[in-house]
């Protein structure tokens, strides 16, 4: 769905995945900062100077997407100012308010979550029937990431989350704040509204951010409900694309050739997205009457 119109890139953070550094338990927001800055100056294409009287259209847009520790990272870059074709920010299920509350529970969560696996199919089925992801699918793929071999063939967690906990403040600290005061598009991803602190919450009842509430997910919302999430995402970024030329770009950076019909499509997107639905009355014939008050 979104390759069609985007260009997505989407890597693992020092101490996940596949990434190795020399210090992958380093894990301290601001390294992880300069680490997301170093990823993208490599992937997207540099911006083109505007020259007098020329449209600025062939310069790249970018949105940067995160979830949980990955939300705050967006957050965090994005407030750098050092990514010029920054458009727009997504933050999928992470609010300081809540995430501050529930550190002082992240030990006992860590002590019943299985520190060993004999098998990829026994994890899966741990973190379906723990509740930690709802959709077979999604965690087929999700979990195996997460894992790493030991030679007598027993998974552990690649990622230890324990020997982070130093770090887990300055994550989430001043988060809130900090995601009001970007200047580019926001968006809030939640599994409830319940979830908001106090200071989103004023923001979002301001308009200051966009707030989409996906009920049926758990904390993992793109695993639990991907095809709604890709749509929030083609539509957040539809909303935010520039729709002069309908310029898409290519893998390698170079736009392809404009399409009218994208276009099209893009600003009609755009016109009904400043439209809030709730504002949007009945229609009223001008010569309507109402009818005559009953005799008192």
């Amino acid at each position: 769905m979104l390759k069609e119109t985007c260009t997505l890139h989407a890597f693992d953070l020092r101490g996940h995945g596949q990434t190795h550094t020399a210090h992958d338990d380093d894990l301290c927001i601001d390294t992880l900062v300069q680490d997301t800055l170093h990823i993208l100056n490599h992937v997207i294409p540099p911006m083109t100077p505007k020259t007098d009287g020329a449209a600025d259209s062939e310069n790249p847009q970018s949105i940067i997407v995160g979830h949980s520790l990955g939300g705050a990272l967006a957050v965090r870059v994005a407030a750098t100012g050092k990514v010029p074709s920054l458009v727009g920010v997504m933050v999928i299920d992470v609010v300081e308010g809540t995430a501050m509350a529930s550190l002082k529970h992240m030990g006992a969560i860590l002590e019943r979550r299985p520190s060993r696996f004999r098998s990829y199919k026994d994890a899966i089925h741990w973190a379906l029937h723990s509740g930690t992801v709802h959709n077979q699918e999604a965690v087929e793929v999700s979990i195996p990431s997460q894992l790493t071999q030991l030679e007598d063939g027993s998974l552990v967690w690649r990622t230890d989350l324990a020997s982070s906990a130093k770090y887990w403040h300055d994550w989430f600290i001043g988060l809130s704040k900090q995601f009001l005061s970007l200047k580019e598009a926001k968006v809030l991803v939640l599994a409830g509204s319940d979830r908001l602190d106090t200071e989103l919450m004023r923001g979002q009842m301001m308009g200051k951010f966009e707030m989409r509430l996906m009920y049926s997910s758990g904390h993992a919302i793109q695993e639990d409900c991907p095809h709604e999430v890709a749509n929030a995402i083609a539509e957040f970024s539809s909303r935010c694309a520039r729709v002069i030329s309908g310029n898409v770009f290519g893998p390698d950076g170079v736009p392809k050739q404009p399409n009218k019909d994208l276009a099209l499509a893009e600003r009609l997107a755009k016109a009904r997205a400043m439209i809030p639905k709730d504002s949007i009355l009945p229609a009223v014939h001008p010569t309507a009457r109402p009818n005559k008050l009953p005799p008192q």
